[in-house]
């Protein structure tokens, strides 16, 4: 963890509320919204990097990371 980012943040189950596969995978949303409740995401884990062609319920709870202009 440097400077307060978290690559790994895991994600939230929608229905129970509890967080997890932090510290193995992590899911960050795009600006690109699919609708009121579906939205892109990028997708990291130990061997891969990429972002996500289905998109995901907003309420996975993915993470945002804030980037400076």
């Amino acid at each position: 963890v440097r400077d307060g980012f978290y690559p790994v943040a895991g994600r939230r189950y929608p229905d129970i509320g509890t967080f997890y596969l932090m510290g193995t995978h992590g899911y960050y949303w795009t600006t690109t919204s699919n609708s009121a409740t579906l939205g892109y995401s990028l997708y990291v884990n130990s061997l891969v990097t990429a972002s996500t062609s289905n998109p995901l319920e907003k309420t996975v709870g993915a993470s945002i990371r804030c980037i400076p202009k």
